[in-house]
């Protein structure tokens, strides 16, 4: 008979009496880590930072079908109505990706226009 099948039909010779006094020192050391952190953590001895930080604006990705170099790219990202914050180009030049910051709704799509043409 497999080992698999012996535990199904639970046959087995496990002594869990004598795997408790084991397992009862794991769990005292785990309650004591555990308890020891509670107590760091209300202390401000170490501050748990569970935020996510979003920078927040829009994010374009364009593909440069008319092949325009990077000096043209970027000459034209100073022109937005939105400050860009961040601007890469991916595959050689093949897409241009940038970040602006947050704007009305105008803004954004006099950006969408002026990309599209």
């Amino acid at each position: 008979m497999s080992n698999l099948t012996k535990l199904f039909l639970g046959n087995t010779n496990i002594d869990f009496y004598k795997l408790s006094k084991t397992f009862l020192k794991v769990f005292f050391v785990e309650l004591i880590v555990f308890i020891t952190v509670i107590i760091l953590v209300i202390t401000n001895v170490v501050s748990l930072n569970l935020s996510i930080d979003f920078t927040g604006g829009t994010l374009y990705e364009v593909d440069n079908i008319s092949n325009k170099k990077s000096n043209e790219i970027e000459s034209f990202i100073e022109t937005l109505d939105l400050n860009v914050t961040r601007y890469e180009s991916i595959n050689d030049g093949e897409i241009y990706r940038f970040r602006t910051n947050e704007g009305s709704m105008e803004e954004e799509n006099s950006v969408l226009n002026e990309i599209s043409t």
